[in-house]
């Protein structure tokens, strides 16, 4: 007889920047770069700048303590490729200055 044992995962289903961008470049076949990426989420408020846990739109990220890094959920990616498909909201996030 075999027990499936479970173990609990910290973070999972959420996703770093890479991957992220090369989910939006996989599913788009547009090219998408961190430097897109990281406009996206100032453009759209998504996140503070810095690194602290409050701030966070929690449907799209979230900021893992563990790693000092924040960490995007399968929404946000769902919603970077809806943008990126749309050329108007593609060059508003390239064309983004601080």
């Amino acid at each position: 007889m075999i027990r499936e044992r479970r173990v609990p995962v910290a973070d999972q289903g959420k996703l770093r920047p890479n991957k992220v961008v090369k989910r939006v470049k996989d599913a788009t076949g547009i090219s998408f770069n961190i430097s897109d990426h990281t406009k996206a989420w100032k453009l759209y408020n998504v996140r503070p700048k810095g690194y602290t846990a409050s701030g966070c739109k929690t449907e799209y990220c979230q900021y893992s303590e563990a790693f000092n890094e924040y960490v995007y959920t399968e929404q946000w990616v769902a919603f970077l490729i809806k943008k990126a498909q749309n050329p108007k909201e593609l060059q508003k996030i390239r064309n983004y200055k601080d």
